[in-house]
């Protein structure tokens, strides 16, 4: 049994790196995307967080 929650955990840690490996933005592509306010400065809000993490 713990066999096989081992290799369920092992499975989904090799899917987070696969999608980090397909999903690396460079500093100019988030920079890029963050939402802004009026006035040009990033806008503070959850999708912009998301959006970095």
């Amino acid at each position: 049994m713990q066999e096989k929650s081992v290799q369920a955990e092992n499975k989904l840690w090799n899917a987070v790196r696969e999608m980090l490996d397909t999903k690396m933005s460079t500093v100019k592509d988030v920079l890029e995307s963050l939402a802004r306010t009026q006035k040009g400065n990033v806008k503070s809000s959850i999708e912009n967080c998301m959006i970095v993490l």
